[in-house]
C-alpha cells in the first residue's frame, strides 16, 4: 500500500513520449517498406541520422530499388535519401 501512495500523482510518460523523433521516423520507414505491398522490400535495411535515410539491401530489379525509394521518400523527419539498395540478377540458365 506504501507503493500505491507514492505512485499518486505520478504522471507515467505516454509511450510517444518516449520516443524521439528519429525512433518515429525509424518506425514509420520499417512500416512503410513491411506494408509496401512488394515483400522483398520488407528485407531492406537502413539507418537514419539527421534526416539522412541510407538504404542498404539487395533486391532483384531497378524497379523495386526505386519503388523502396518512393515509399519513404515523404516520412516526416526524412530530408535526404542515400539509396544504396544493391540490384542483383538472378543467374541466367544457359539451354542444354
Amino acid at each position: 500500500m506504501v507503493m500505491l501512495e507514492r505512485l499518486r500523482g505520478y504522471a507515467f510518460p505516454k509511450a510517444e513520449d518516449e520516443l524521439t523523433s528519429a525512433q518515429r521516423t525509424e518506425d514509420v520507414v520499417a512500416a512503410r517498406l513491411r506494408k509496401s505491398g512488394y515483400p522483398d522490400l520488407a528485407n531492406i535495411r537502413f539507418d537514419f541520422h539527421e534526416g539522412v535515410l541510407v538504404l542498404r539491401g539487395r533486391l532483384p530489379t531497378y524497379y523495386l530499388k526505386q519503388i523502396a525509394q518512393t515509399v519513404v521518400a515523404d516520412v516526416d523527419g526524412v530530408q535526404q535519401i542515400d539509396n544504396r539498395i544493391e540490384v542483383f540478377s538472378a543467374p541466367t540458365r544457359l539451354p542444354r
